[in-house]
């Protein structure tokens, strides 16, 4: 390996994996207890020219060569590899690139290197193959600490390729900021080339604008261009990051709203979606007040939208999200349901919080389609939690939203059923509805059953109808629920071993909302 200093350290960057696991092969012996290769020797990467002092620091660019004389072993047998000792003067944020240029003739096949970021035990703090752009490497924004040495290990992504490379150290110390904004102020200023780099990845320009926050303090930062593609990201007092986006505004601009954890200064990194991109840009500052939760009553009706403003950060960063309460009672069954109306589209996601803010239940396609169901059992008296959001980041759209409660502990039996026995009902309007959601007509049948006790239960339908079927144990929990188990759309729990004696119900309902047939209900024991 040969190894000079250069000057250009522009690489293409657009995503990272990151990873804070062991690799099965090649892990530090000398750390972990575990030799890498058969013959347990070390496979512990030393950097190239290492007693004469071999580092590689920020703002450096090294070129150097991988060759069949090379170490190999830590990605596997094969896969030449180059090592280069990496220290920070003071705690800082890296960005390291590896790229390589392609062979002229296609028949001689490619090269393609593979980069990783070692801490001083021999943890793969990062790694990347194709993300710096044409199969090159990129590791974007990891943070190092001064009192530490890491490794940086240049290698193959195939065993047995060799071609000359060039690394590149882009680092970003803490965080300063040059301009600084309060609630309600806008800033108009430029991106240009003469920026600093590195904390978005190597040749991504970037300002830094702070301001005051506090803890449990709602903010909404904006970031807008009619030139150029924004992306912002929200950095707390240590340096970590808080949010981050790219389109949320409208087109390609940016919009972070979050809720703060900590008082302190915060700041705000304005920066491109890609590299060596330079334009004029507005970034805004908002501080919305406290927003309560939307009280609603069982039986309710909400007509609500997940759009811009709304809260994030609750499901994650980009999630829009509203929040509703409601006076639970412990023994009472709920359940709420969410989806967009008729003609439009849109995949919805719930929680439910209990008085302690826990979340007892979440819940995506329980219902029709994309709709979103949850039905539980309250287990304390208290104001419950319902979030309305959506599985994908930066959803937007209409939804409806309806909370049902049954108040009695657990829904009534219409009718006992014996072991081994068939029963006939109807599902119609005018039955019982709200175990599996408002409008889901249901049959409660109940037996008595000892701990021990083996049950199948069937739930089947002649007509062109889709039955579902919940077992609910004395408690009131339910114990075992099916939609099509049974073949043909039939519904059927088979051999569940009762854990308690008493009163079993067995919910006869319907998959979809609204649903009337007739059906045969049927009872095994053992």
């Amino acid at each position: 390996m040969s190894n000079e200093n250069t000057a250009d350290d522009g690489v293409e960057r657009r995503s990272v994996i990151q990873t804070g696991a062991l690799l099965s092969a090649g892990i530090f012996a000398g750390s972990q207890g575990v030799a890498a290769n058969e013959d347990d020797s070390t496979a512990t990467p030393t950097a190239d020219g290492a007693s004469e002092g071999e580092t590689v620091g920020c703002g450096d660019t090294i070129t150097g060569e991988l060759t069949e004389d090379d170490e190999s072993g830590f990605r596997g047998d094969g896969h030449y590899q180059d090592a280069y000792q990496l220290s920070v003067e003071d705690d800082a944020f890296v960005s390291l690139t590896l790229s390589t240029s392609q062979p002229e003739d296609p028949e001689e096949g490619t090269n393609d290197p593979y980069l990783y970021l070692l801490d001083s035990n021999g943890f793969v703090l990062a790694e990347d193959d194709d993300s710096g752009g044409e199969l090159n490497s990129a590791i974007s924004r990891v943070r190092l600490s001064a009192s530490e040495t890491y490794t940086v290990l240049a290698t193959t992504y195939a065993p047995e390729d060799t071609f000359s490379y060039e690394l590149g150290v882009d680092c970003i110390l803490a965080l300063s900021a040059e301009k600084w904004l309060g609630c309600g102020d806008t800033l108009t200023k430029p991106l240009e080339s003469s920026d600093e780099t590195g904390f978005r990845g190597p040749n991504f320009y970037h300002d830094v604008i702070g301001f005051e926050g506090s803890a449990g303090q709602n903010v909404r930062i904006s970031m807008s261009s009619a030139e150029g593609d924004t992306y912002v990201y929200l950095v707390a007092p240590d340096g970590e990051i808080v949010a981050q986006d790219d389109d949320s505004g409208e087109g390609t601009n940016s919009l972070v709203t979050a809720t703060l954890d900590a008082d302190g200064d915060h700041y705000i990194v304005a920066t491109s979606w890609a590299p060596e991109t330079t334009f004029e840009y507005d970034i805004s500052l908002d501080c919305p007040p406290e927003r309560d939760p939307e009280v609603i009553e069982c039986g309710q009706e909400v007509a609500g939208e997940l759009a811009r403003g709304d809260r994030t950060g609750f499901r994650g960063d980009g999630f829009y999200s509203d929040f509703y309460a409601f006076e639970g009672t412990a023994g009472d069954f709920v359940s709420v349901l969410m989806g967009p109306p008729r003609f439009e589209s849109g995949d919805a996601y719930l929680y439910l919080l209990d008085p302690d803010g826990r979340i007892i239940a979440e819940d995506d396609d329980g219902g029709i389609g994309t709709d979103a169901l949850i039905n539980r059992r309250l287990g304390a008296d208290g104001e419950y939690t319902i979030v309305a959001t959506s599985f994908g980041s930066g959803e937007r759209f209409p939804y409806e939203l309806i909370l049902g409660c049954q108040s009695t502990g657990a829904p009534p039996c219409n009718e006992t059923i014996a072991c081994n026995t068939t029963v006939t009902g109807t599902l119609e309007p005018g039955d019982q509805s709200g175990f599996r959601g408002p409008n889901y007509f249901q049959d409660v049948h109940c037996f008595d059953g000892e701990s021990g006790d083996v049950v199948t239960v069937s739930h089947s339908s002649e007509a062109f109808a889709d039955p579902y079927l919940y077992l609910v144990d004395p408690d009131g929990t339910v114990v075992a629920e099916d939609d099509d188990s049974g073949g043909n759309l039939d519904s059927l729990i088979r051999e569940y071993e009762l854990t308690q004696s008493g009163t079993y119900q067995i919910v006869a309902t319907s998959y979809a909302r609204g649903a009337s047939f007739d059906y045969n209900l049927t009872l095994q024991c053992r």
